[in-house]
């Protein structure tokens, strides 16, 4: 396994603020962000891009479904979501479309998870 570089570092470090930017003013989900920890939340999304990533994983905490069971949220919250995702890795990396789309395919394996079905 390769080490992670400081360029991926802050790499990841850009898109995960933009994408927390993003989240934090739609009109659709922004609500949800209103009152969360978002260090903690970002922290958290660091180390699901690594396991994402096939890094180790490093997240000990509630699984995906008891995370976000609460939240009560829908198909449209989840797309929203994958959509601000996807603007940030395309504005925030130079990464490839083939490599996003195949993240955001991890990510669409979660939907039933999240949104706790």
């Amino acid at each position: 396994m390769e080490e992670e570089t400081a360029e991926f570092k802050e790499t990841m470090n850009n898109v995960i603020e933009y994408f927390y930017e993003l989240n934090t003013s739609d009109p659709v989900i922004g609500h949800f962000f209103e009152t969360i920890d978002l260090p903690k939340l970002k922290k958290h999304q660091h180390q699901f891009i690594r396991m994402a990533l096939g890094k180790p994983n490093l997240y000990s905490g509630r699984s995906m479904r008891e995370s976000h069971a609460h939240l009560n949220l829908t198909d449209k919250d989840f797309d929203c979501v994958a959509a601000n995702l996807k603007k940030a890795l395309q504005n925030k990396s130079s990464f490839d479309e083939a490599f996003i789309n195949d993240f955001l395919g991890k990510v669409e394996g979660l939907r039933d998870d999240i949104l706790n079905r």
